[in-house]
């Protein structure tokens, strides 16, 4: 049985099995039943580069209608919705999962271990915790296939201790022993929760302002000017994960690097974390922890200014699969992490 941890961030899709990673955007347009988009040429575009499985379009059925998964859907006209919301308790989040499955080409059985948010976590699991286990039929290239899940709800911020307690050659017990900070900073949201073990005992805090405003003020800033509006938000977002994960990008004729556009990022981030770091501070009065892991999207950009207000050991996980991988060792060592 496959075991895979899914990380599905309102900005991107990371999912890790073993010796494979994917990577996608979480945009999902559901097809017209006159079937005219057969017109549109080939649909599914899951390639490999540099190791990673990039999810740029995958044609998918599910219960019946038709879905394009990933970011190709907008760029041929097709209406898509994308996740921005906080809530991932939903059939949205179901079908991104089947899609990643798809996707790293995983067996019939697979046993999936995913994330929803800190704040109302026992709400979203129990949804989500009835949503995923099962057999589901899904049609891939015009092929039928069942995968046959068992799921695992966790909330967020488990993967990123998880992962960073089994960084070595075994469970990092102390890590697990002692009270634990775990920071998540999202492109959507900032959270956190104190852990002991595998469970969540404190906070949790969430504020809604990740690193997506950075980034949209920025990108407006640089490719729409003062005072104009040309691009939707879920357009912006599309932007920014192209240029994290490419580099750069050409948009209406300019060129904007990842390179030229960080010391902005950083300045920005600076300015906010003020606030940021007020509210982090009123959150943690009181509150008694010996470390503290950080990780997220947004990481690289708030890192250097955290470090300086919490106390104790802090490990940064600077890689954007360290959720989702971290989820995956979960599910492979989880008797052992009980046990430390």
């Amino acid at each position: 049985m496959d075991m895979i941890g899914v990380d599905v961030g309102r900005s991107s899709i990371k999912a890790v099995g073993w010796q494979k990673r994917l990577f996608g955007l979480p945009m999902v347009s559901k097809l017209p039943q006159q079937r005219a988009w057969r017109d549109l040429g080939t649909l599914n575009r899951v390639v490999e580069r540099d190791g990673v499985i990039r999810l740029n379009s995958l044609l998918m059925g599910y219960g019946g209608q038709e879905y394009l998964v990933g970011e190709y859907g907008e760029e041929i006209g097709l209406r898509a919705v994308h996740p921005m919301m906080v809530a991932k308790g939903d059939k949205t989040t179901r079908l991104l999962v089947l899609a990643a499955l798809v996707g790293l080409d995983a067996l019939e059985g697979c046993q999936v271990c995913v994330g929803v948010p800190m704040q109302d976590y026992a709400q979203q699991a129990e949804r989500l915790g009835r949503l995923l286990p099962g057999s589901h039929e899904v049609t891939v290239d015009g092929s039928d296939r069942t995968i046959m899940l068992k799921g695992m709800v966790v909330p967020e911020g488990l993967g990123l201790l998880v992962r960073a307690a089994l960084s070595g050659e075994g469970p990092d017990r102390s890590l697990l022993k002692v009270p634990t900070i775990v920071m998540d900073f999202g492109h959507r949201t900032v959270q956190a929760a104190v852990f002991l073990g595998l469970r969540m005992v404190g906070l949790p805090y969430v504020s809604a302002h990740g690193i997506y405003e950075l980034w949209e003020e920025v990108l407006i800033e640089e490719v729409e000017g003062p005072e104009q509006t040309v691009f939707e938000s879920p357009q912006r977002a599309i932007f920014m994960d192209r240029l994290v994960r490419d580099g750069r990008l050409v948009i209406r004729g300019t060129e904007v690097t990842l390179e030229a556009l960080k010391p902005k990022l950083l300045a920005r981030a600076a300015e906010r974390w003020e606030r940021i770091c007020a509210e982090i501070t009123r959150a943690l009065a009181g509150v008694q922890y010996g470390r503290v892991v950080a990780g997220g999207g947004g990481v690289s950009l708030f890192a250097p200014l955290f470090k300086e207000l919490v106390k104790g050991d802090v490990v940064v996980l600077g890689d954007r699969f360290a959720q989702a991988e971290g989820y995956r060792l979960l599910l492979e060592y989880r008797k052992a992490l009980e046990e430390a």
